[in-house]
């Protein structure tokens, strides 16, 4: 029941004409923030448009990778020392992934067929984060410093 009350009150807050524009510059700012501190950090590479002045005119989702750290694992450490939630992998848009990440029909088949054998050990995919109205800079900022703690430590020479 409570559920169903937030939702009403959810529905209700944001069915305005100026709360959808309240929202939406909310998110572009956050995506803009997103865009600049991830253009800092060693090794990411941003998927889609990555100028921080269109961010207007974009989502506030920014598909990565991380040179040298699998996708799967920078979520999970994401996750578990750092309290941030993202998604990773193909993101069920297999299709679109498998262009991002320039695969050819080789690769692309070499895939399928390990994964039809229970083998997601070398999957492609990337990391993708999705901003709402309860985030803030600050959340921006906190995961821009742990992806620079993941992206050190992933540079440093093995012991």
């Amino acid at each position: 029941m409570v559920g169903a009350i937030a939702a009403a009150a959810a529905i209700d807050a944001s069915s305005s004409a100026s709360a959808w524009t309240r929202i939406a510059a909310h998110e572009a700012a956050l995506t803009a923030h997103a865009l600049r501190g991830l253009a800092g950090v060693p090794g990411v590479r941003i998927h889609g448009d990555d100028d921080p002045g269109r961010a207007p005119r974009r989502l506030g989702v920014v598909p990565f990778e991380m040179a040298g750290v699998k996708h799967g694992r920078v979520a999970a450490r994401l996750a578990a020392e750092h309290a941030i939630g993202v998604r990773s992998g193909c993101f069920c848009a297999h299709p679109y992934l498998v262009h991002l990440l320039g695969l050819d029909d080789a690769q692309t088949r070499a895939v399928q067929r390990r994964l039809a054998a229970d083998d997601d050990s070398d999957t492609p995919g990337l990391v993708r984060i999705s901003f709402g109205i309860g985030n803030t800079l600050d959340d921006v900022d906190a995961l821009v410093a742990a992806l620079r703690a993941i992206a050190t430590e992933a540079s440093a020479p093995a012991e």
